[in-house]
């Protein structure tokens, strides 16, 4: 199993970005969307916990493409870290089947806009995730190779986000909520 290191930092705009990458030379670039959808067993949720299993449609201008990831719990780090291990799936809808018949539910399910960029070693993504906001995510083979990106972007000395965007969403799905209840008169 792979070990995932990666920094997230939240931006006004991605457009900046996009430039300095273009201007390194980064490879890549071109826009995607994605659909992920996380599911937990009956009894465990996965969001939330430090462990989840996600199912991913990948819209890509060409064709569509399904990922099938698991993502272990995190390790004491600068970055968030830990085990992943993912494979590509031929059928998006016999992969649903197969999870339900194991027992699984989905729980989240959220889309995101991205483009995918490399450099020095490093994958640069540029996500616009509705309505969270935008945010360029570093995954990279060390710290060290993660932190060189974070000085070429000029995103140096800012804020990592440790949160998936999964537990975010469902942080914000839960505010929505209990701020709607608490706006209800009581009749």
């Amino acid at each position: 199993m792979k070990h995932e290191i990666e920094a997230k930092i939240k931006v006004d705009s991605l457009a900046p970005y996009e430039a300095l990458l273009k201007n390194l030379g980064a490879a890549g670039g071109s826009p995607i969307r994605e659909i992920d959808t996380y599911y937990a067993s009956r009894t465990h949720t996965s969001i939330g916990s430090d462990c989840a299993l996600r199912l991913r449609k990948v819209l890509h201008p060409d064709g569509e493409k399904y990922i099938l990831t698991y993502k272990g719990p995190r390790s004491s780090s600068l970055f968030k870290s830990r085990p992943e291990a993912q494979t590509e799936l031929a059928d998006y809808q016999a992969a649903q089947s197969i999870l339900s018949a194991l027992g699984l539910t989905a729980q989240l399910t959220f889309e995101k806009m991205r483009s995918v960029w490399t450099l020095d070693k490093c994958e640069i993504c540029l996500d616009d995730v509705p309505p969270l906001g935008q945010f360029v995510e570093i995954e990279g083979p060390d710290e060290a190779a993660i932190n060189a990106i974070l000085s070429k972007l000029h995103l140096d000395g800012k804020y990592h986000i440790s949160e998936g965007y999964s537990k975010m969403m469902a942080q914000l799905m839960n505010e929505c909520k209990q701020k709607n209840s608490s706006a209800r008169p009581n009749l």
